[in-house]
């Protein structure tokens, strides 16, 4: 079916099909310029593309992997035969972790460009049509929606109704708020906190600079993402405003608490926003840029309650240890090898919360944290929060039966699944809940009659 980009909203249509978990081929073409992204069991299995920047190779090329002596190589090879991936592993150049890191920034790429098309044709087929590549990155498509919208807004990859931020935005009432907030960056949760009332662009970027070094993007990646609506000047949102709207301390609030959750079980470099292999000066830059936004001598106006600075100073304090720790290089190699020994979990547990702390409580946080990711499909990450639950609180029966339900969707952890949904059933008799999760197991596993 061909459709125009006003009729197909890339962002929807992928949500979509994460929430429906189809094994299907989104094809878009655009002038002769046609590109892919192939979906397997509702995750993304790898990108393509006819552009001759967005090949494999010259992804590769780009990351430093190869050389354009290499790129002789691989068009010679795939001129006998051998298929994009194939010809890659043969220059001996790329490993299999090298390979994948090279599909998923050419996916992230391709998606990026895809953002830019003002109109385009759209199909939907059959997975058969793209089976003769093996490469599966098993990859969320929330988090390749996320990573496709701020590639997008940094390379300038923009529609050119939005290339200029003109006029005021207002939080969009679309139901893709409550899939793709939870993923947001504390920058990113920060300022989109402050559209919970119509406002306009020039207040917005003028209220959040005090917060981040490049609001503008910020706000470009969520006009981008549709979390928030941009309007000419002078012009009014057409929907009707919610009868009760909340203040903007309130929606603050609501930012921080999510913020401090996700800190709870986040590694030092998630906290700063930072990669592994980040230098000492994007670790200070990171660093500044949240005291910016968070720094509790920003909340010391009267409208701001006791209780909110509270938690405003816990958020801080996370911030202020992980910059403290990274910042340090025999700190940062002391707390990457306990990362490696004990797991990201254990280590921010042990680092942050202290071994002394109610386990009760971390294993709340870490519950959470655990659904989180099974409502992105993460259930790999979601298998690892749950059962440092279960660790800390082995007699609660509602831990077991969530790393169940997600390890049932791991085909290899399905026998764990089941153990630990026979244990939630012996702990607790009368959860239903607990009967129909391994139902759905067995199910799943084509033994109806257990």
């Amino acid at each position: 079916m061909a459709t125009s980009i006003g009729r197909f909203n890339l962002v929807d249509a992928l949500l979509d099909l994460d929430r429906d978990g189809p094994s299907v081929v989104l094809r878009l073409q655009n002038d002769g310029v046609k590109k892919q992204l192939v979906v397997r069991d509702g995750l993304l299995a790898f990108a393509e593309s006819n552009v001759p920047e967005e090949h494999l190779a010259r992804v590769l090329l780009d990351l430093g992997r190869i050389t354009r002596a290499d790129l002789r190589s691989i068009s010679t090879l795939m001129r006998s035969g051998k298929t994009s991936d194939e010809a890659v592993l043969a220059t001996g150049k790329v490993d299999a972790a090298g390979l994948a890191e090279g599909v998923r920034e050419q996916a992230i790429t391709i998606l990026a460009s895809l953002f830019a098309w003002s109109e385009c044709e759209s199909r939907i087929l059959s997975a058969a049509a793209a089976l003769d590549r093996p490469a599966n990155l098993q990859m969320p498509l929330p988090e390749l929606i996320m990573a496709g919208a701020r590639r997008a807004v940094e390379s300038r990859q923009l529609p050119a109704a939005r290339a200029r931020l003109e006029g005021s935005v207002s939080r969009s009432a679309a139901a893709r708020a409550a899939r793709l907030e939870p993923l947001l960056d504390p920058l990113e949760a920060a300022i989109y906190a402050r559209t919970s009332n119509h406002i306009g662009v020039a207040e917005l970027v003028a209220q959040a600079r005090n917060g981040s070094a490049r609001p503008e993007e910020i706000v470009a990646r969520l006009i981008l993402l549709g979390l928030i609506t941009l309007e000419s000047a002078g012009a009014r949102p057409a929907e009707t405003p919610a009868p009760e709207s909340r203040a903007p301390e309130a929606r603050l609030g609501e930012q921080v608490n999510e913020i401090l959750q996700r800190f709870e079980v986040a590694s030092n470099y998630e906290i700063l926003s930072v990669p592994a292999e980040a230098t000492t000066d994007e670790i200070q830059k990171a660093y500044h840029e949240l005291a910016k936004a968070f720094h509790p001598d920003r909340f010391q106006a009267p409208k701001y309650s006791a209780e909110f600075c509270d938690r405003v100073q816990r958020l801080f304090t996370y911030v202020n240890g992980a910059y403290t720790t990274l910042s340090d290089p025999a700190a940062r190699a002391a707390y990457d090898e306990a990362q490696l020994a004990e797991g990201r979990v254990e280590a921010a547990r042990r680092v942050r919360v202290g071994a002394d702390a109610e386990n009760t409580k971390i294993a709340e946080t870490l519950f959470h944290a655990g659904r989180a990711s099974m409502a992105v499909r993460d259930f790999e990450k979601a298998g690892a929060h749950l059962k440092e639950c279960v660790w800390l609180r082995p007699d609660a029966p509602r831990y077991r039966l969530y790393l169940g339900v997600a390890q049932s969707e791991i085909p290899k952890l399905r026998k764990e699944a089941e153990e630990h949904l026979l244990k939630a059933i012996e702990m607790d008799r009368m959860g239903i809940e607990n009967y129909l999760a391994l139902g759905k197991l067995y199910l799943k596993v084509k033994l109806p009659r257990r």
